[in-house]
């Protein structure tokens, strides 16, 4: 597989979790147990991506994967405004919330992408 052709899995998970988050705050309370596995997939789903394109990149495997890292910072405040546009309670609304967000979506980016990266790469060198 090309190393265009993994980053755009990586890309397609990151999609997957970006609808879990717009769609875990409507159904969070409401199904009982979503909350729970909504909550571990927005963990689980970019350190999946950063695996996997650290472990199936060619050249440049950290770059690629830290590259990951953009869309979840657009993506995650994204989602937080338009959380907020369709009237539900946010945590950070307004303006200032879009930069508290893009703050917490920036810390949790760097704690889920790097062990991800990591991982993978320990990954290649083992198998």
């Amino acid at each position: 597989m090309s190393d265009l052709k993994i980053w755009l899995v990586g890309l397609m998970l990151l999609l997957v979790w970006f609808t879990l988050g717009l769609t875990f705050e409507k159904w969070a309370y409401g199904v009982e147990g979503y909350a729970e596995i909504g909550r571990k997939s927005l963990y689980l789903l970019p350190f999946l991506a950063a695996l996997l394109v650290s472990y199936f990149s060619v050249e440049q495997a950290t770059l690629k994967a830290l590259l990951l890292i953009v869309p979840i910072i657009i993506l995650g405040p994204l989602a937080n405004l338009v959380i907020e546009q369709l009237g539900y309670g946010t945590d950070f609304p307004g303006l200032k919330g879009l930069q508290s967000a893009f703050l917490i979506f920036l810390i949790t980016a760097l704690s889920t992408v790097v062990p991800g990266i990591l991982l993978g790469l320990l990954m290649r060198k083992i198998l």
